[in-house]
């Protein structure tokens, strides 16, 4: 009999996952508060139809005449279904994550940048830069209006998991964070690790059977696994110098990684994590024709559900987490048993 493959419908189904709300009380993005040291980030998992009315107060984000800025809008679709798919996995197993799903259109805000990298907004005839936050209402109209825009759409998101990181880290093994993402160029599910920098590559790559890549290669996924070989040197763009990410590297991964200047891969063992705030970082990239699947949501979140049981195996056998030795024995058996005699 062939296996059927059943959607995961509505997000109430996640137990303890809460919607964060702006000023206005319309909900910015979800958060899970967790019970192990697993962090799961998705900043690209908005859309139009998910974002707050004042989110799009200012506009969209468009090019800074002033530095020839341009921002990416493009969001990564179905990276929701994706995250909700490894968010509810890994509870099933008992290891509920701490999760960050974001609920704003990229258009409006780019939580995988810096601030200052947001380009412009344009509004009733003004443009708004980063920065203009700081300014007097009499130096920029509506500027206490876009610093409490700020505040509710990008502030608090990475504050809160800032806060998170610390509080996991104090305890070893150091977390570990997950960051969803997806790009159209590749139908892989891209592995990156800032080339060994933001997370420790014998836990994800050299520890053979126990690795990260060799669980992922074992979920036998709908899609290839890239790098096809464990090694951090053969990560996405390390041919063209390198690239960075914000949330899993350069911001909250155990290291960050200057494009151009750091060497490729890490010239090292373990990685330590370098500040309080900072745990192991891996990004999740690609799957380009699989996520606009929109009549096939089950197809999207079997990809979430297989990374959630390659990130369980390889943390169980790495022993960041584990499971008790002396579980408890079921309370009520016996009145379960008579109730359905």
């Amino acid at each position: 009999m062939a296996s059927q493959l059943l959607p995961f419908e509505g997000v109430e189904e996640v137990p303890g996952l809460v919607g964060v709300e702006d000023h206005n009380g319309e909900i910015a993005f979800w958060h899970l508060k967790g019970n192990c040291p697993v962090i799961i980030v998705a900043p690209h998992a908005g859309g139009a139809a998910t974002t707050p009315r004042d989110a799009k107060r200012f506009g969209e984000r468009v090019e800074d005449p002033s530095t020839n800025k341009k921002p990416r809008l493009t969001n990564d679709q179905r990276t929701m279904d994706i995250s909700l798919g490894l968010v509810r996995t890994l509870c099933a197993m008992g290891f509920v994550p701490h999760a960050f799903l974001n609920r704003v259109d990229r258009k409006y805000v780019d939580l995988n940048r810096p601030w200052q990298n947001q380009a412009t907004w344009k509004s009733n005839g003004l443009e708004y830069r980063p920065g203009d936050e700081e300014k007097s209402p009499e130096d920029l109209p509506r500027a206490e209006e876009f610093k409490r825009f700020k505040r509710s759409y990008y502030d608090c998101f990475h504050s809160r998991i800032r806060a998170t990181t610390t509080a996991l880290t104090p305890t070893p093994p150091r977390a570990w964070l997950f960051d969803v993402h997806g790009r159209g160029n590749t139908d892989d599910l891209v592995v990156f690790t800032g080339y060994g920098y933001y997370a420790r590559r014998d836990f994800v790559y050299d520890n053979g059977h126990a690795s990260l890549h060799s669980h992922l290669k074992r979920q036998k996924l709908p899609v290839p696994v890239h790098p096809p070989v464990p090694d951090p040197k053969t990560e996405d763009k390390a041919e063209a110098g390198g690239t960075s990410n914000l949330i899993s590297g350069g911001r909250y991964g155990a290291q960050s990684f200057r494009e151009g200047r750091d060497p490729i891969p890490f010239p090292g063992g373990v990685v330590t994590p370098s500040e309080d705030h900072r745990v192991h970082g891996v990004q999740f990239e690609g799957l380009g024709s699989l996520r606009p699947r929109t009549g096939q949501p089950e197809l999207v979140e079997t990809v979430g559900i297989g990374m959630a049981y390659a990130i369980t195996g390889f943390l169980l056998d790495n022993g960041v987490l584990s499971r008790t030795q002396h579980p408890l024995q079921g309370h009520g058996a016996v009145s379960w048993s008579s109730a359905m005699i």
